[in-house]
């Protein structure tokens, strides 16, 4: 389970250059796309991820917006995993 908050505040820093931001791209793709150990991968951000990949290379999620949550919560059944 890979959890990263706000993910995609290298698109709001000035001093992040287009290369470094295609790097982290990459980067999340590797490390998430098509992964065997990737069970779930909760991102939060402030614009959907679309936004910033315009190819293939985060393609892999679905989004929801903060008033879904509960249907989440209910969907992944998150209570389960948490130890007893």
């Amino acid at each position: 389970m890979f959890i990263m908050d706000e993910w995609d505040t290298v698109f709001h820093m000035p001093f992040i250059s287009q290369k470094e931001r295609q790097e982290y791209l990459l980067f999340l793709k590797n490390l998430l796309k098509d992964q065997v150990y990737v069970e779930l991968a909760y991102m939060t951000g402030i614009l959907p991820i679309a936004k910033y990949s315009a190819a293939s290379e985060l393609n892999m999620f679905v989004e929801y917006k903060l008033s879904y949550v509960h249907h989440l919560n209910s969907l992944l059944d998150l209570q389960s995993h948490l130890p007893k």
